[in-house]
Protein backbone atom coordinates (compact mmCIF):
# COMPACT_ATOMS: atom_id res chain seq x y z
CA UNK A 1 0.00 0.00 0.00
CA UNK A 2 1.41 3.41 -0.97
CA UNK A 3 0.83 6.80 0.58
CA UNK A 4 -2.60 8.15 -0.23
CA UNK A 5 -4.21 4.77 -0.80
CA UNK A 6 -7.91 4.53 -0.05
CA UNK A 7 -9.10 1.36 1.63
CA UNK A 8 -12.78 0.42 1.38
CA UNK A 9 -14.27 -1.55 4.26
CA UNK A 10 -17.73 -3.08 4.05
CA UNK A 11 -19.61 -3.45 7.31
CA UNK A 12 -22.68 -5.67 7.17
CA UNK A 13 -25.63 -5.40 9.53
CA UNK A 14 -29.30 -6.23 9.77
CA UNK A 15 -32.11 -3.68 9.91
CA UNK A 16 -35.67 -4.58 10.79
CA UNK A 17 -38.54 -2.35 9.73
CA UNK A 18 -42.08 -2.72 10.98
CA UNK A 19 -45.30 -0.77 11.11
CA UNK A 20 -47.30 0.12 14.19
CA UNK A 21 -50.81 1.22 14.98
CA UNK A 22 -51.58 3.85 17.56
CA UNK A 23 -49.13 6.54 16.46
CA UNK A 24 -45.49 7.09 17.32
CA UNK A 25 -46.01 6.37 21.04
CA UNK A 26 -46.55 2.66 20.36
CA UNK A 27 -43.01 1.90 19.09
CA UNK A 28 -41.53 4.45 21.52
CA UNK A 29 -43.07 2.55 24.43
CA UNK A 30 -41.65 -0.73 23.11
CA UNK A 31 -38.22 0.84 22.84
CA UNK A 32 -38.48 2.29 26.35
CA UNK A 33 -39.29 -1.13 27.80
CA UNK A 34 -36.38 -2.58 25.82
CA UNK A 35 -34.08 -0.02 27.44
CA UNK A 36 -35.04 -1.20 30.90
CA UNK A 37 -34.61 -4.87 30.01
CA UNK A 38 -31.50 -4.89 27.80
CA UNK A 39 -29.49 -1.85 28.89
CA UNK A 40 -30.51 -2.13 32.52
CA UNK A 41 -31.74 1.46 32.63
CA UNK A 42 -33.53 2.14 35.90
CA UNK A 43 -36.48 4.54 35.66
CA UNK A 44 -35.98 7.81 37.49
CA UNK A 45 -38.38 6.80 40.27
CA UNK A 46 -36.04 3.88 41.07
CA UNK A 47 -32.75 5.70 40.49
CA UNK A 48 -30.95 5.62 43.84
CA UNK A 49 -28.64 8.44 42.69
CA UNK A 50 -31.46 10.99 42.63
CA UNK A 51 -31.19 13.03 45.85
CA UNK A 52 -34.48 13.71 47.60
CA UNK A 53 -34.00 17.48 47.31
CA UNK A 54 -33.83 17.23 43.50
CA UNK A 55 -37.55 16.45 43.42
CA UNK A 56 -38.29 20.01 44.58
CA UNK A 57 -36.23 21.74 41.88
CA UNK A 58 -38.26 23.55 39.21
CA UNK A 59 -35.86 26.34 38.15
CA UNK A 60 -32.16 26.61 37.31
CA UNK A 61 -30.48 29.90 38.22
CA UNK A 62 -27.31 30.10 36.14
CA UNK A 63 -24.63 32.65 37.07
CA UNK A 64 -21.70 33.09 34.70
CA UNK A 65 -18.32 34.09 36.06
CA UNK A 66 -15.45 34.11 33.57
CA UNK A 67 -15.84 33.31 29.87
CA UNK A 68 -12.97 32.18 27.68
CA UNK A 69 -13.38 34.92 25.10
CA UNK A 70 -13.91 37.74 27.62
CA UNK A 71 -11.02 39.20 29.67
CA UNK A 72 -13.22 40.59 32.46
CA UNK A 73 -15.56 38.81 34.91
CA UNK A 74 -19.25 38.69 34.05
CA UNK A 75 -20.03 38.13 37.73
CA UNK A 76 -17.54 38.21 40.58
CA UNK A 77 -18.27 36.02 43.58
CA UNK A 78 -19.49 39.16 45.35
CA UNK A 79 -21.88 39.79 42.44
CA UNK A 80 -23.15 36.23 42.70
CA UNK A 81 -23.85 36.64 46.40
CA UNK A 82 -25.93 39.72 45.65
CA UNK A 83 -27.83 37.80 42.97
CA UNK A 84 -28.69 35.04 45.46
CA UNK A 85 -29.96 37.56 48.00
CA UNK A 86 -32.19 39.14 45.35
CA UNK A 87 -33.47 35.85 43.91
CA UNK A 88 -34.79 34.59 47.25
CA UNK A 89 -37.41 37.35 47.01
CA UNK A 90 -38.40 36.20 43.52
CA UNK A 91 -38.48 32.39 43.78
CA UNK A 92 -38.08 29.93 46.69
CA UNK A 93 -34.42 28.90 47.16
CA UNK A 94 -35.49 25.31 47.97
CA UNK A 95 -36.94 25.07 44.44
CA UNK A 96 -33.87 26.62 42.80
CA UNK A 97 -30.72 24.85 41.66
CA UNK A 98 -27.89 27.38 41.37
CA UNK A 99 -25.60 26.37 38.52
CA UNK A 100 -22.15 27.97 38.29
CA UNK A 101 -20.38 27.76 34.93
CA UNK A 102 -17.18 29.75 34.57
CA UNK A 103 -16.41 29.87 38.29
CA UNK A 104 -12.97 28.33 37.72
CA UNK A 105 -9.78 29.71 36.22
CA UNK A 106 -10.49 31.80 33.10
CA UNK A 107 -13.79 30.17 32.17
CA UNK A 108 -15.40 26.84 31.42
CA UNK A 109 -12.80 24.08 30.90
CA UNK A 110 -9.96 26.62 30.53
CA UNK A 111 -7.75 24.57 32.86
CA UNK A 112 -9.66 21.29 32.95
CA UNK A 113 -9.58 19.19 35.00
CA UNK A 114 -8.30 21.90 37.32
CA UNK A 115 -11.36 23.64 38.73
CA UNK A 116 -9.78 25.99 41.25
CA UNK A 117 -11.99 29.06 41.85
CA UNK A 118 -10.95 31.94 39.63
CA UNK A 119 -8.71 34.60 41.15
CA UNK A 120 -10.36 37.05 38.75
CA UNK A 121 -13.66 36.48 40.55
CA UNK A 122 -12.34 36.70 44.10
CA UNK A 123 -10.41 33.50 44.67
CA UNK A 124 -10.99 30.55 46.96
CA UNK A 125 -11.79 32.64 50.03
CA UNK A 126 -14.67 34.51 48.39
CA UNK A 127 -15.87 31.32 46.75
CA UNK A 128 -16.18 29.67 50.17
CA UNK A 129 -18.26 32.62 51.35
CA UNK A 130 -20.49 32.30 48.29
CA UNK A 131 -21.07 28.59 48.92
CA UNK A 132 -21.75 29.18 52.61
CA UNK A 133 -24.25 31.93 51.83
CA UNK A 134 -26.04 29.71 49.32
CA UNK A 135 -26.43 26.99 51.96
CA UNK A 136 -27.61 29.46 54.58
CA UNK A 137 -30.28 30.81 52.22
CA UNK A 138 -31.53 27.31 51.38
CA UNK A 139 -30.16 26.91 47.84
CA UNK A 140 -28.61 23.84 46.26
CA UNK A 141 -25.49 24.50 44.17
CA UNK A 142 -24.16 22.66 41.10
CA UNK A 143 -20.57 23.19 39.91
CA UNK A 144 -19.52 22.83 36.30
CA UNK A 145 -17.02 20.13 35.33
CA UNK A 146 -16.33 18.17 32.15
CA UNK A 147 -16.53 14.40 32.08
CA UNK A 148 -13.55 13.90 29.74
CA UNK A 149 -11.75 17.24 29.17
CA UNK A 150 -8.04 17.83 29.73
CA UNK A 151 -6.50 21.05 28.48
CA UNK A 152 -3.34 20.72 26.42
CA UNK A 153 -1.54 22.99 28.87
CA UNK A 154 -2.44 20.88 31.92
CA UNK A 155 0.72 19.58 33.65
CA UNK A 156 -0.58 15.99 33.46
CA UNK A 157 -1.46 16.05 29.75
CA UNK A 158 1.80 14.33 28.77
CA UNK A 159 0.85 11.42 31.02
CA UNK A 160 -2.68 11.20 29.63
CA UNK A 161 -1.95 11.84 25.95
CA UNK A 162 -1.80 8.09 25.34
CA UNK A 163 -5.37 7.85 26.67
CA UNK A 164 -6.79 10.52 24.34
CA UNK A 165 -9.85 9.40 22.39
CA UNK A 166 -8.86 8.18 18.91
CA UNK A 167 -11.70 7.43 16.53
CA UNK A 168 -11.98 4.56 14.03
CA UNK A 169 -10.12 6.66 11.45
CA UNK A 170 -7.17 7.06 13.87
CA UNK A 171 -7.93 10.74 14.46
CA UNK A 172 -7.28 12.08 17.98
CA UNK A 173 -10.42 13.82 19.24
CA UNK A 174 -10.60 17.17 20.99
CA UNK A 175 -12.77 20.25 21.43
CA UNK A 176 -12.08 23.17 19.11
CA UNK A 177 -12.69 26.85 19.75
CA UNK A 178 -12.01 29.94 17.68
CA UNK A 179 -9.72 31.67 20.15
CA UNK A 180 -8.01 34.21 17.86
CA UNK A 181 -11.07 35.32 15.89
CA UNK A 182 -10.00 33.98 12.47
CA UNK A 183 -13.17 31.82 12.06
CA UNK A 184 -11.09 28.66 12.40
CA UNK A 185 -11.30 26.50 15.50
CA UNK A 186 -8.09 25.92 17.39
CA UNK A 187 -7.69 22.74 19.50
CA UNK A 188 -8.73 23.75 23.00
CA UNK A 189 -8.73 20.60 25.11
CA UNK A 190 -8.28 16.88 24.55
CA UNK A 191 -10.95 14.22 25.03
CA UNK A 192 -9.62 11.57 27.43
CA UNK A 193 -11.27 8.16 27.21
CA UNK A 194 -13.54 8.01 30.31
CA UNK A 195 -13.11 4.25 30.51
CA UNK A 196 -9.44 4.59 31.48
CA UNK A 197 -8.98 3.77 35.17
CA UNK A 198 -6.29 6.42 35.63
CA UNK A 199 -8.77 9.05 34.43
CA UNK A 200 -11.34 7.87 36.95
CA UNK A 201 -8.69 7.98 39.68
CA UNK A 202 -7.79 11.55 38.75
CA UNK A 203 -11.39 12.79 38.53
CA UNK A 204 -12.38 11.14 41.79
CA UNK A 205 -9.55 13.10 43.40
CA UNK A 206 -10.56 16.35 41.68
CA UNK A 207 -14.21 16.08 42.67
CA UNK A 208 -13.26 14.91 46.13
CA UNK A 209 -11.17 18.05 46.60
CA UNK A 210 -14.05 20.28 45.54
CA UNK A 211 -16.36 18.43 47.92
CA UNK A 212 -14.02 18.80 50.87
CA UNK A 213 -13.26 22.47 50.27
CA UNK A 214 -16.61 23.88 49.10
CA UNK A 215 -19.37 21.30 49.81
CA UNK A 216 -21.46 21.60 46.62
CA UNK A 217 -24.66 19.60 46.25
CA UNK A 218 -24.20 18.65 42.61
CA UNK A 219 -21.76 18.45 39.72
CA UNK A 220 -22.55 19.01 36.07
CA UNK A 221 -20.65 16.57 33.85
CA UNK A 222 -20.41 18.33 30.51
CA UNK A 223 -20.37 16.32 27.25
CA UNK A 224 -21.83 13.05 28.56
CA UNK A 225 -23.76 12.96 25.26
CA UNK A 226 -20.60 12.08 23.29
CA UNK A 227 -20.39 8.62 21.74
CA UNK A 228 -17.27 7.47 19.86
CA UNK A 229 -16.24 4.28 18.15
CA UNK A 230 -12.60 4.16 19.21
CA UNK A 231 -9.69 2.44 17.50
CA UNK A 232 -7.75 1.96 20.73
CA UNK A 233 -8.35 1.96 24.46
CA UNK A 234 -11.44 0.87 26.42
CA UNK A 235 -14.92 0.85 24.92
CA UNK A 236 -15.98 4.49 25.06
CA UNK A 237 -19.70 3.99 25.72
CA UNK A 238 -19.42 1.42 28.49
CA UNK A 239 -16.48 3.40 29.87
CA UNK A 240 -18.60 6.55 30.08
CA UNK A 241 -21.31 4.73 32.01
CA UNK A 242 -18.82 3.11 34.39
CA UNK A 243 -17.09 6.44 34.98
CA UNK A 244 -20.34 8.19 35.93
CA UNK A 245 -21.36 5.35 38.21
CA UNK A 246 -17.93 5.39 39.85
CA UNK A 247 -18.39 9.06 40.74
CA UNK A 248 -21.88 8.36 42.07
CA UNK A 249 -20.66 5.53 44.27
CA UNK A 250 -17.73 7.59 45.54
CA UNK A 251 -20.02 10.53 46.41
CA UNK A 252 -23.40 8.90 47.09
CA UNK A 253 -25.25 11.97 48.39
CA UNK A 254 -24.29 14.13 45.42
CA UNK A 255 -26.24 14.75 42.22
CA UNK A 256 -24.34 14.16 38.98
CA UNK A 257 -26.11 15.77 36.01
CA UNK A 258 -25.19 15.36 32.36
CA UNK A 259 -25.41 17.11 29.01
CA UNK A 260 -27.77 15.53 26.50
CA UNK A 261 -29.10 12.01 26.66
CA UNK A 262 -28.99 8.75 24.73
CA UNK A 263 -29.61 5.05 25.36
CA UNK A 264 -26.15 4.30 26.70
CA UNK A 265 -26.39 6.75 29.61
CA UNK A 266 -30.03 5.98 30.39
CA UNK A 267 -30.41 5.09 34.03
CA UNK A 268 -27.21 6.86 35.08
CA UNK A 269 -27.66 10.65 35.19
CA UNK A 270 -30.95 11.56 36.94
CA UNK A 271 -30.80 15.09 35.52
CA UNK A 272 -29.76 16.08 32.00
CA UNK A 273 -29.57 19.33 30.09
CA UNK A 274 -31.41 19.29 26.78
CA UNK A 275 -30.30 21.46 23.89
CA UNK A 276 -32.55 24.28 22.80
CA UNK A 277 -32.67 26.80 20.00
CA UNK A 278 -29.08 27.82 20.70
CA UNK A 279 -27.98 24.66 18.89
CA UNK A 280 -30.67 24.55 16.22
CA UNK A 281 -30.25 28.09 14.91
CA UNK A 282 -26.49 27.75 14.48
CA UNK A 283 -26.50 24.66 12.24
CA UNK A 284 -24.82 25.70 9.01
CA UNK A 285 -26.95 25.28 5.91
CA UNK A 286 -30.17 24.74 7.90
CA UNK A 287 -31.36 28.36 7.98
CA UNK A 288 -34.32 27.78 5.70
CA UNK A 289 -35.21 24.29 6.86
CA UNK A 290 -38.15 25.07 9.12
CA UNK A 291 -39.03 21.41 9.60
CA UNK A 292 -35.68 21.02 11.37
CA UNK A 293 -36.84 23.48 14.01
CA UNK A 294 -40.13 21.83 14.85
CA UNK A 295 -40.04 20.36 18.31
CA UNK A 296 -41.15 16.74 18.45
CA UNK A 297 -41.93 15.17 21.84
CA UNK A 298 -40.64 11.69 21.01
CA UNK A 299 -37.28 12.15 22.78
CA UNK A 300 -38.85 13.59 25.91
CA UNK A 301 -41.45 10.79 25.90
CA UNK A 302 -38.83 8.09 25.36
CA UNK A 303 -36.21 9.31 27.83
CA UNK A 304 -38.26 11.41 30.23
CA UNK A 305 -38.91 8.41 32.44
CA UNK A 306 -35.18 8.00 33.02
CA UNK A 307 -34.07 11.57 33.74
CA UNK A 308 -35.25 15.08 34.59
CA UNK A 309 -34.69 17.34 31.59
CA UNK A 310 -33.47 20.86 32.35
CA UNK A 311 -32.61 23.80 30.10
CA UNK A 312 -29.20 23.89 28.45
CA UNK A 313 -26.38 26.03 29.83
CA UNK A 314 -26.53 28.27 26.75
CA UNK A 315 -30.22 29.08 27.11
CA UNK A 316 -30.92 32.65 26.02
CA UNK A 317 -31.58 35.42 28.51
CA UNK A 318 -35.19 36.75 28.43
CA UNK A 319 -33.90 39.95 26.80
CA UNK A 320 -32.82 37.94 23.74
CA UNK A 321 -35.36 37.93 20.85
CA UNK A 322 -35.03 34.14 20.59
CA UNK A 323 -35.85 33.48 24.24
CA UNK A 324 -39.62 33.33 23.69
CA UNK A 325 -39.24 30.65 21.00
CA UNK A 326 -36.79 28.68 23.08
CA UNK A 327 -38.95 28.80 26.20
CA UNK A 328 -42.02 27.78 24.16
CA UNK A 329 -40.11 24.73 22.89
CA UNK A 330 -39.00 23.84 26.41
CA UNK A 331 -42.58 24.24 27.63
CA UNK A 332 -43.83 21.72 25.06
CA UNK A 333 -41.33 19.18 26.33
CA UNK A 334 -41.85 19.85 30.04
CA UNK A 335 -38.24 20.97 30.52
CA UNK A 336 -37.23 22.67 33.77
CA UNK A 337 -36.55 26.30 32.79
CA UNK A 338 -33.36 28.25 33.42
CA UNK A 339 -32.66 31.91 33.98
CA UNK A 340 -29.17 32.29 32.52
CA UNK A 341 -27.41 35.46 33.61
CA UNK A 342 -24.40 36.05 31.40
CA UNK A 343 -23.64 39.52 32.74
CA UNK A 344 -24.16 41.36 36.02
CA UNK A 345 -26.23 44.00 34.19
CA UNK A 346 -28.90 41.56 32.95
CA UNK A 347 -32.16 41.84 34.94
CA UNK A 348 -33.61 38.98 36.98
CA UNK A 349 -37.20 40.14 36.67
CA UNK A 350 -39.74 41.20 34.06
CA UNK A 351 -42.80 39.76 32.27
CA UNK A 352 -40.85 36.97 30.53
CA UNK A 353 -39.29 35.85 33.80
CA UNK A 354 -42.65 35.90 35.58
CA UNK A 355 -44.20 33.82 32.81
CA UNK A 356 -41.32 31.34 32.96
CA UNK A 357 -41.64 31.04 36.75
CA UNK A 358 -45.37 30.51 36.44
CA UNK A 359 -44.69 27.56 34.16
CA UNK A 360 -42.04 26.28 36.58
CA UNK A 361 -44.52 26.21 39.43
CA UNK A 362 -46.94 24.15 37.33
CA UNK A 363 -44.39 21.41 36.55
CA UNK A 364 -45.22 18.07 38.17
CA UNK A 365 -43.08 17.23 41.17
CA UNK A 366 -41.03 14.05 40.78
CA UNK A 367 -42.11 11.35 43.22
Amino acid sequence: MHAGSVVAKLNLGEFYLDGYQGGWKAPAEIHRRWLEQSVGAAPLVRNIHQPEWMKNINVILELWGMRKHQPKPHHTFDDMMERLKQWKNIHPPAQTLVYLPGYANHGIDSGAPDYAPSEYLGGAGKFKKLMALARDLGYRVMLHTNVLAMSFTHPLYRNFKKHQVVDVFDRPQCWGLDIDGDWLAEPYFAYINPGVKAWGDLMEGVIGGLMRNYHPDAFFLDQTLLAFNVSRGPNFLSGMKKHIRRMQLAFPDTLFAGEGFHEQVAGTVPMAQIHGLDSVTEVHGMDGARAWRRIHPVSAYLFGGFTRFVAHLLTRHPSDPLFARQEAAYARLGVVPALCLYDRSQPMHGPAVRKMLSRAKSLPREE
